[in-house]
């Protein structure tokens, strides 16, 4: 495993000499590498939470949605299948927003078994009126909201397409729905998450600002750095004893620098969270 780099900027007199320091972990982003998977799943999720954040300012709330397959649609193969869960969610209302396959589900029973399904996060025609709705699910038939679309689909189709409850946060719900997602082995390239309708990458143009790491205390960018100091740094998120962002000396008793700026190649060609 690759070693963090640190980061940090110096605080000026305030903190007399002292630099604001954080921990940044090298990550290959491989949603198939079993350390960096979180870290691939964390970046993925800020990618769904910028692109949808402009979709909600066009077309509403972004909803957390499940589609469950019917059986006889199990053996499918998964292009055949994306396509029809659109239709199918099309026919809900569901205008656009983002695919996150699960190939299997959990139960203490059976632990983990078959059963194929979508999480979307996607905005709804019109927006989800029925939250709050008591009316029991048939008497919803003759409704024009969605709950009405999904009982009059479902006896067609088959397909249970069910909102979740209110989320707190796109980024939290991405994230979690990606750090278990199923992913393809038999192709070059596989993404986890795929986009449809009105959030489609034809049809929405999106440009999200890079992430920056600021100091906590003069909000300036972080820089990359070499530590030469003697104090033990913890680098494992998981050991006794880790902290993410800490205050250091940015010299030592004699005056050595504790801190030297990085080049830019230092730390391999691989991204860092």
């Amino acid at each position: 495993m690759s070693l963090p780099n640190l980061s940090f900027c110096i605080s000026g007199e305030q903190q007399h000499g002292r630099s604001s320091s954080e921990i940044h972990s090298h990550s290959c982003h491989r949603p198939s590498c079993p350390v960096c998977y979180l870290s691939w799943a964390s970046r993925e999720a800020h990618k769904i939470e910028g692109r949808l954040a402009e979709a909600e300012k066009r077309f509403g709330k972004a909803e957390h949605v499940v589609v469950s397959l019917r059986i006889g649609d199990y053996d499918l193969r998964y292009e055949d299948l994306r396509n029809k869960v659109v239709k199918v969610l099309e026919n809900r209302g569901v205008i656009g927003g983002c695919l996150i396959f699960h190939g299997f589900r959990y139960n203490n029973v059976r632990l983990w078994y078959w059963s194929p399904h979508f999480h979307v996060l996607g905005v709804i025609k019109g927006g989800y009126g029925c939250r709050n709705c008591n009316h029991e699910r048939g008497d919803c038939r003759s409704c024009n909201g969605f709950n009405g679309r999904e009982v009059r689909g479902f006896e067609k189709d088959g397909y249970i397409v069910k909102i979740m409850g209110k989320r707190k946060t796109i980024f939290g719900t991405a994230w979690y729905q990606l750090n278990h997602s199923t992913i393809r082995t038999n192709v070059k390239r596989p993404h986890a998450c795929t986009w449809f309708g009105v959030c489609s990458y034809r049809r929405l143009k999106v440009t999200v600002e890079k992430r920056k790491s600021l100091c906590p205390i003069c909000s300036e960018e972080l820089v990359r750095l070499h530590y030469f100091g003697v104090r033990r740094i913890v680098k494992d998120k998981d050991a006794c004893g880790y902290v993410g962002c800490f205050l250091d000396d940015a010299v030592d008793g004699d005056g050595s620098p504790n801190w030297v700026e990085a080049g830019k190649d230092s730390f391999g060609s691989g991204s860092h969270e």
